[in-house]
């Protein structure tokens, strides 16, 4: 193997010798990246890896989205962006505040069926289509955490995804974490 633009040869580090390979990998003859593999002299620890669990309320209209409204790997649960929607899958009011109460409300149910409760989020996510009107969520969202404030992060956008939708937020909580 030729290394492009490095000398071959030996180095030495920390008083020991060994071969240059630049930090890249070398190329080979044909002219082919090969990366380099990291090799260890320490024992290899394997952990298991945690199990991956969706979970979903029994909300009919959820199917036709094909998407799970929460999934946990180990303690910590992400649950997918929550609209307005009543478990009948209609939006439910035309303002700002009743939107955001029952995107909480959603948000709750989903976590209720993981085992955990408002109190275990640690961050949110929020995507608003009238900067004006922030307010209204930021009142809601108050109301949704009255004990541990999550971090959270709230962008504008164009368009949610149903028309007539004003808000929608996702959310990560870590079961325990209260």
């Amino acid at each position: 193997m030729k290394t492009p633009s490095a000398p071959s040869g030996q180095i030495a580090v920390h008083g020991k010798v060994s071969e240059f390979v630049p930090a890249h990998g070398p190329i080979n003859d044909d002219g082919i990246f090969e990366p380099r593999r990291r090799t260890s002299t320490h024992a290899k620890l394997e952990l298991p890896m945690p199990d991956r669990k969706a979970h979903n309320p029994d909300w009919p209209w959820a199917e036709k989205f094909r998407i799970s409204q929460a999934v946990q790997v180990g303690d910590t649960i992400h649950v997918s962006g929550q609209g307005p929607l009543d478990p009948e899958g209609h939006i439910v009011g035309d303002d700002m505040a009743a939107q955001s109460r029952q995107v909480f409300a959603n948000i709750r149910a989903v976590l209720a069926e993981a085992g955990a409760t408002m109190d275990d989020v640690v961050k949110i996510t929020c995507f608003i289509t009238d900067t004006s009107r922030y307010a209204e969520y930021s009142a809601a969202r108050a109301e949704a955490f009255p004990n541990n404030i999550p971090a959270s992060s709230t962008v504008t956008v164009a368009d949610l995804v149903l028309p007539g939708m004003l808000v929608e937020v996702e959310a990560l909580a870590v079961l325990g974490s209260a």
